[in-house]
């Protein structure tokens, strides 16, 4: 068995980039006012990122802007242009653009699905009729093999990525279990880079003490080995920290709308459809 367990290498000068990125969305913060402010050039400051993030500021950077508006969206009654401009771009159709690409659905789809099922599904259940069956799973032979180690019992949101972080739209994703060896229906040879990233909510009373941004929900990542194995990757569910990348699509969210219907292949794979982004 293969065990992939990613964690990001200490940084806090990365760190405090992050936070300057959080706190300087509505003025405008670029990589390269970052650079400005702590006197570092364009070329240290990615290097410096994907040493510690494993992916480049930009990309970073979107990830959070993406991040904080699925938040307002959700939270708020602010309007899309509004939360358009608080995040940092100037126009709303690029906002959009990029927002269905990462998140999966369009601003104004995702604040709907979110509002027709706050309070429907309880946590860790997958009872309910905003759930959908699942069909006969991808053979464990195929694909890629992943299981999941959590104390807790909640669901797992899994989605393969073709690309070394977790970024955009998924190649698939599924629901399981912890424990449980399921396969992502993945050609691996499709793409040089594949990257996988598990998502899980708990209880804030489960969380413990923690970065008080990451109680209640717990991440876990792995990047397809090169050698290209047929041993099982291990995830282990682990507190997000500061320097992980934010995993913006809305798998859970799509996985149980009650009107978003992607498409699920015989093996049990969730894939979005052009559809759902309107």
């Amino acid at each position: 068995m293969t065990r992939i367990d990613s964690h990001g290498t200490p940084d806090h000068i990365t760190e405090s980039m992050i936070r300057s990125m959080a706190m300087g969305m509505e003025q405008g913060v670029s990589v390269a006012s970052l650079a400005g402010d702590f006197r570092e050039s364009l070329s240290s400051i990615r290097r410096r990122f994907l040493r510690a993030t494993g992916t480049t500021p930009g990309r970073f950077l979107a990830c959070l802007r993406m991040q904080r508006s699925k938040e307002r969206l959700a939270r708020t009654d602010e309007s899309i242009t509004g939360i358009c401009l608080s995040v940092g771009y100037d126009s709303l159709a690029t906002f959009s653009r990029v927002f269905s690409r990462m998140v999966g659905l369009s601003p104004s789809r995702y604040r709907a699905v979110v509002r027709q099922i706050q309070g429907g599904t309880e946590l860790g259940s997958l009872g309910g009729a905003r759930t959908r069956p699942v069909p006969a799973r991808v053979p464990l032979e195929s694909g890629i093999c992943i299981s999941i180690r959590t104390p807790f019992s909640s669901p797992i949101f899994v989605a393969a990525f073709a690309s070394e972080i977790p970024q955009g739209s998924p190649i698939c994703c599924l629901i399981t279990s912890p424990g449980a060896q399921r396969a992502l229906d993945v050609d691996r040879a499709a793409s040089a880079h594949i990257s996988i990233a598990a998502a899980q909510e708990i209880a804030a009373s489960q969380a413990g003490p923690s970065d008080p941004e990451s109680i209640g929900h717990l991440v876990g990542r792995a990047r397809l080995p090169r050698e290209r194995s047929r041993d099982v990757i291990e995830i282990t569910m682990r507190p997000a920290t500061v320097l992980d990348p934010p995993v913006v699509f809305a798998f859970k969210e799509i996985a149980f709308s009650p009107d978003v219907e992607p498409s699920c292949d015989e093996g049990g794979q969730m894939k979005v459809s052009a559809a759902a982004t309107s």
